[in-house]
């Protein structure tokens, strides 16, 4: 082979290694691909296809090859018609068809390629899975239908204005209400339309407001329609804006409120939602290499995304320089790109949402696909890239959009249903479970519709549903309602059609409002007339000067007068002097909100003065405003009320009081704790307690006092002998009764008091007496600052409270003498027990103040451990006779110098039992002898003489077992010298929780250590 031949050789392989790995690099970039490519012949034969292909077919590359793709994927009967045209056009233009396969949707794209001279190659046949995207326009058009659904149906006025206040949409409610049709009035300006000359500056300064989110609800014009009438409307406004937060326009819901003066309504209606419909981008294909991973190739879609002019301008960057500084998730951009890239290298692949950014800085969402690949021996990564910030922003706009419907949906002052065709409820609003007295709208779901109409309605309402499906719609249709308790109110109902994307009916919105205080109120203006005339209260029409218009039978009857005098009088002649600045400024509020109640007094023809509840509004009649007056005579509820306040006076006193009683532990405490409250509490000018003195004057002396300011009432000497100017206090305490002198000012008991009583505001008086033990031994004396105090039920409250009070008395008394006893018995049995203890004690003089010791250091103990007074009581008297059984052992034994003997220990072991046995029958408060008994068991079972174990053993015995050994071992014996106090605490110590009760232990330790107990001597 020559050189020349060679050479060719060369440069012909290279070129066919070059060409190979083109077809390579080729064939992975279609695998890659998540669309369906194949290619076919004039026969629509496959010829070549890629990965995502064969997946869809479901079998071998080698049984795909040279079938007619109809018969693999999408099998259909023959070529699909634009396939065919495709391939009958003369340049590559290209064709495209949806094509449904099972449930799934494509979108289906052919071209053909040729020859230079025009003949047919082949056809290359793309299939783009868009199915979520038509599932995305399905549910956007379903949203859609309900909102305008709602919107056609709602019974309120939905109206759209653009920021310069022209009319942009608004409803068939709108329509129906004052004749326009939308297209007559369309771009027109609102106020000049629809709204009177007088009310259209005011009400574009709402407007105004209103744009600019300023709170404007509850506002009422009177809109104009085409005939004539006008309508009174109350509107709710709400600001729409863009996605970028500009204002856009201004959505109104206005309500019919003309025939609804006594109800109010709110209403807030759907907004028109506008959706657009997105579409998905080429994808964009790079190649990565390591190990700078840098981009090495990129096709002409990836350009177009990230802004490159050149492919070499684009393969100078990586992933981090086509993304910003850091990812959504606040990670660097940097760190978390390596880190996707080594999962696809390591997985094979790895798909992932990222936030990109194009060169010239702005940034976009994307799904990204790193597939790792092996060409030639050079391992790479190979980034699929699909722009999806339309698919960001709609949903972003679904979510915000079912968010607004929702709130529209709960917010709504009217009850909304969802059903299905057969009455199910399927969904409601929380005014529909309010309505209808459920406590969550799960009860209702699921249910049917119609139980929730009155039986003898329920057929009506089947035959409503049934029309309303085949003509749409249904409007002021009125039906009876339960609620869950069975009660029933009056609805006025409206629905349409809900339909899915193909026009079949899915389901029924149902939007009732309920009209129940409407139909009351029709009902009573029927019956107005008659009920005026026969009606127990005044009803006064008349002018803003005063002038009678109108009077019913009971306005000018109740006053003394004649119809025809009161007519001929002037309103204000009736009121009372006392209350002239107060009806001026009642009539000022009343022209500022237009209706007020209020108490006042009118002075009737004989003089007498009637006290009155009024209620007022300003009402139109004749052209002219005018003010039509209620009024109703409440003489008796002012005299009730009156009574009520004293009884709840006395009831107070009388609750204070006996939570007195309750508290009081000495009688001079009680006496001043019940006079006070009397005062404070009971808000009585003065109350006072006096003992009866069984002295040969029959004095008086008083025992506490409160509400007094100085000493004038208890510095006086004062008798309860009988004499003809008594006062009550000195009647009460002998008749045993109550007295009461309901003005000092006449009472003649009072003449010596009089002045006195009347200067320090005391105007009327009870004295009750105070009886206990058959006898009465003192009284309550009360004063108060009204007139006409002390009715009947006043009195008989504090009766109770008097009666109450002689009980705490002796009750504390008794208490006193009861316990002087104890304290005796107490002392006595205290002084028998420590001479027991001093004859045991004379029989061993080493040993004495031993058991004294002992009972000191154990009360020390049982008082840190927190025992009551009463355990501390009983363990002392307990330790002082702790020892008594040795009474029974020979004193030589007792103060024997030396080691004992076995036998001689064993005499000493039996004394706890025989200080039992001579305890046993005494009647002890406490359990002495059981305490002396136990005084040398241990908690491990160890002691004598029962070897008792753990909570066997009383608490207190565990105590004195504790302080008995500390004594004994710090103390001086016969047989050896004192030990000393550490010595006694180590002891303890080693034995705590064995032998010794851990928390007695402590308690001992406590003592010694940080608060510096002595053992007394």
């Amino acid at each position: 082979m020559n050189a020349s031949t060679k050479a060719l050789s060369e440069e012909l392989e290279k070129a066919l290694k070059q060409v190979e790995q083109a077809h390579q690099e080729w064939v992975a970039a279609l695998d890659a691909v998540d669309d369906l490519i194949f290619l076919h012949d004039k026969d629509f034969r496959i010829l070549r296809c890629n990965k995502a292909y064969q997946r869809c077919a479901g079998i071998p590359f080698k049984q795909i090859i040279g079938q007619p793709y109809y018969e693999i994927f999408p099998k259909t009967a023959g070529p699909l018609p634009f396939s065919m045209r495709a391939m009958k056009k003369a340049e590559e233009e290209e064709e495209e068809e949806e094509v449904m396969v099972g449930d799934a949707t494509y979108l289906s794209r052919s071209f053909s390629i040729k020859d230079e001279q025009g003949a047919y190659l082949y056809s290359v046949h793309i299939l783009e899975d868009i199915t979520a995207r038509k599932q995305s326009e399905s549910l956007l058009q379903q949203e859609r239908d309900f909102s305008d659904g709602m919107v056609d149906t709602a019974q309120v006025i939905i109206l759209v204005l653009n920021p310069q206040g022209q009319i942009v949409r608004f409803n068939r409610y709108m329509e129906d209400l004052t004749g326009y049709s939308l297209n007559e009035v369309r771009g027109k300006d609102w106020f000049s339309t629809f709204l009177a000359e007088s009310e259209r500056e005011e009400t574009r300064a709402l407007f105004l407001g209103a744009i600019q989110d300023i709170q404007t609800r509850g506002n009422v014009t009177a809109l104009l329609t085409k005939d004539g009438p006008q309508r009174l409307i109350e509107w709710y406004d709400k600001t729409l804006k863009d996605v970028a937060g500009n204002t856009t326009g201004l959505l109104s819901v206005g309500l019919d409120v003309t025939e609804r003066k006594h109800s109010e309504a709110q209403l807030r209606a759907s907004e028109e939602k506008h959706r657009l419909l997105f579409e998905s981008s080429r994808d964009a294909l790079m190649m990565l290499a390591p190990p700078s991973w840098k981009f090495t190739s990129a096709n002409t879609a990836t350009l177009q995304l990230f802004g490159a002019a050149s492919v070499s301008e684009f393969t100078a960057l990586g992933p981090w320089n086509v993304s910003p500084d850091r990812q959504p998730d606040g990670r660097s951009s940097v760190e978390k790109a390596q880190e996707m890239i080594a999962t696809a290298m390591r997985e094979g692949s790895h798909f992932f949402e990222w936030e990109h950014q194009r060169i010239d800085g702005m940034p976009f969402p994307a799904d990204v696909l790193l597939t790792r690949m092996e060409l030639e021996g050079q391992v790479s990564v190979q980034a699929t890239v699909r722009d999806i910030s339309e698919r960001k922003n709609t949903e972003n706009k679904l979510r915000a959009t079912q968010e607004k419907i929702q709130n529209i949906f709960d917010s709504s002052p009217n009850a909304i249903y969802l059903v299905d065709l057969n009455g199910m409820v399927a969904e409601c609003n929380q005014t529909t479970v309010n309505l209808h007295g459920y406590s969550n709208k799960e009860e209702l779901l699921g249910t049917s519709g119609f139980n929730l109409v009155v039986e003898n309605e329920r057929q009506h309402a089947r035959e409503l549903l049934g029309d309303l499906v085949s003509r749409g719609a249904m409007h002021n249709v009125e039906l009876t309602m339960l609620r869950k308790d069975g009660s029933q109110f009056r609805g006025e109902t409206a629905g349409s059609v809900l339909r899915d994307p193909s026009g079949k009916p899915t389901g029924i919105v149902v939007i009732m409002t309920d009209i129940t205080e409407r139909k009351v109120a029709e009902e009573r203006l029927l019956l107005s007339s008659q009920l005026l005339d026969n009606t127990a209260d005044s009803i006064m029409a008349f002018d803003f000067d005063g002038n009678f218009i109108y009077l019913n039978e009971a306005a000018w009857k109740t006053r003394g007068y004649t119809r025809d005098e009161l007519m001929a009088m002037n309103l204000h002649a009736l009121d009372v002097p006392a209350y002239e600045k107060f009806i001026e400024a009642k009539i000022v509020e009343l022209m500022e909100q237009g209706t007020n109640t209020f108490e006042a007094a009118h002075r009737c023809k004989d003089g007498s003065i009637m006290p009155i509840e009024v209620t007022s509004l300003i009402i139109e009649s004749g052209g002219r405003k005018i003010i039509l007056s209620s009024s109703r005579n409440i003489t008796e509820r002012k005299k009730a009320e009156e009574s009520l306040r004293r009884a709840n006076r006395a009831l107070k006193t009388l609750s204070a009081g006996n939570l007195a009683l309750v508290r009081a532990m000495r009688e001079d405490e009680l006496l001043q704790e019940v006079v006070d409250v009397i005062v404070e509490q009971g808000g009585y000018s003065m109350a006072a307690v006096y003992y009866a003195e069984d002295d040969s004057g029959e004095s008086i002396k008083p025992m506490a006092w409160a509400g007094i300011k100085d000493s004038y009432y208890s510095g006086q000497i004062m008798s309860w002998a009988a004499t003809e100017q008594a006062v009550p206090l000195t009647r009460a305490i002998r008749s045993r009764t109550p007295q009461i002198c309901r003005d000092i000012a006449v009472d003649p008991g009072f003449k010596a008091w009089k002045d006195a009583a009347l200067t320090r505001g005391n105007v009327s008086n009870i004295a009750l007496p105070l009886t206990g033990g058959g006898r009465t031994f003192g009284g309550l004396s009360i004063f108060s600052s009204d007139v006409n105090a002390f009715d009947e039920e006043e009195v008989r409250l504090l009766e109770e409270l008097t009666n109450d009070l002689a009980y705490g008395i002796t009750t504390l008394r008794t208490r006193r003498e009861h316990e002087q006893h104890t304290k005796i018995l107490h002392d006595s049995l205290e002084q028998s027990i420590q001479t027991i203890a001093d004859t045991v004690e004379a029989r061993d003089p080493y040993t004495a103040g031993h058991q004294r010791r002992v009972a000191e250091l154990a009360t020390a103990i049982a008082r840190e451990m927190g025992l009551s007074e009463n355990q501390l009581r009983g363990l002392h008297l307990a330790a002082i006779i702790h020892d008594l059984g040795k009474i029974h052992i020979p004193s030589e034994i007792l103060s024997k110098p030396g080691r004992l003997s076995t036998i001689e220990y064993m005499l000493i072991k039996e004394h706890p039992q025989d200080g039992y046995d001579i305890l046993k029958n005494v009647k002890f408060p406490w359990p002495i002898a059981d305490m002396v008994l136990q005084h040398h068991e241990r908690l491990d079972g160890s002691g004598y003489p029962q070897g008792l174990k753990g909570d066997a053993i009383l608490l207190e015995a565990r105590i004195l077992c504790v302080a008995d050994v500390v004594e004994a071992m710090s103390s001086h014996r016969p047989y050896r010298p004192g030990l000393g106090i550490n010595a006694a605490l180590e002891e303890i110590n080693l034995g705590r929780g064995t032998h010794y009760d851990s928390q007695v232990v402590d308690a001992c330790v406590t003592l010694f250590n940080e608060k510096n107990y002595v053992i007394p001597t």
